[in-house]
């Protein structure tokens, strides 16, 4: 009699070890499913898009806040240098021209995508001040499409 019981009681033990190993190695590959997510979102630039505007963390202006002279620096969006930096693949996979101070990011090259975005970024770090504010102005086809986004120093 006595051997049953400590034979059911092993059993009960090893089944509670083994769902509680089970559970926990769940709990930890969901959560590297999750950092993977989060980490293909910011390297493809999935979550943010460059016109969703998200997680820049600004209030939305109105000129009714703004002096007359502020209202024309309220018609172009404002960027810092490494926001211009971090959405220029954005720009690039929309075929959107960027120029900053009168240069060129992402002028079209014959060659893979990769070398373009390289190429982008190395322009990109010669003339951006990752520090400073830029606005911006958009130059639209006939459709209404951006073709290009100019970035001027404030």
């Amino acid at each position: 009699m006595f051997n049953h019981v400590k034979s059911l009681i092993w059993l009960l033990v090893s089944v509670s070890c083994f769902l509680a190993a089970t559970l926990y190695t769940l709990e930890i590959g969901a959560e590297q499913n999750e950092s993977y997510d989060g980490v293909a979102a910011q390297l493809h630039g999935v979550g943010r898009s460059v016109y969703a505007r998200e997680g820049m963390g600004r209030s939305p202006e109105t000129a009714g806040n703004h002096g007359i002279d502020d209202v024309l620096e309220l018609a172009g969006e404002r960027y810092t240098g490494n926001e211009i930096l971090h959405r220029l693949p954005d720009w690039i996979d929309l075929g959107v021209t960027t120029e900053v101070e009168g240069d060129i990011l992402n002028a079209t090259s014959i060659g893979p995508l990769e070398d373009v975005l390289e190429l982008s970024r190395e322009r990109a770090l010669a003339v951006l001040d990752l520090r400073a504010e830029y606005r911006t102005e958009h130059v639209f086809d006939s459709t209404g499409e951006v073709v290009r986004v100019i970035f001027r120093r404030k």
